[in-house]
């Protein structure tokens, strides 16, 4: 009899025990979807700049390897860029939006906000492209006149 009732207080028990990591894991699980919420755009600012950085470098990579001319072109009021081989034409390789999250807030350096290489890899003219996104975070691109991208 006796064993009968200390089975049942310690059922009462691993129900308590359940209930509080339930508890807890609800708690912290709250608190970080909180944060990644706070923290998406900072993350969507990062990507883009990384990809934006990259496509520059293949614009870069291909005006090298194929002697033709290949450009991005910083299209602000339409929140996107190219990537465009200029030859007997300019033919669209590819576009890409911004995030939503995320803004040229200043282009500076580029004629027409194109980065242009020639087929040295050194671009035709030096400059920055500053993006913000909705935390007021910014990156910073460099372009310098040998044609390194600084990211």
């Amino acid at each position: 009899m006796k064993l009968n009732i200390i089975n049942n207080k310690r059922t009462g028990a691993l129900l308590i025990e359940l209930l509080v990591v339930i508890g807890i894991s609800s708690l912290l699980l709250l608190t970080s979807i909180l944060y990644l919420k706070q923290y998406q755009p900072n993350l969507k600012l990062n990507s883009f700049a990384r990809q934006l950085a990259t496509d520059i470098r293949y614009a870069q990579q291909l005006t090298v390897s194929e002697q033709k001319t290949y450009l991005i072109k910083l299209l602000q009021e339409d929140k996107k860029y190219q990537l465009i081989k200029r030859y007997e034409g300019d033919i669209i390789i590819k576009e890409e939006k911004l995030p939503l999250e995320v803004d040229y807030k200043q282009i500076t350096g580029f004629t027409n906000n194109e980065i242009i290489f020639n087929n040295y890899g050194a671009v035709k003219e030096a400059g920055t492209i500053e993006l913000v996104n909705t935390n007021n975070k910014t990156k910073i691109i460099s372009i310098r006149p040998s044609g390194y991208v600084q990211f």
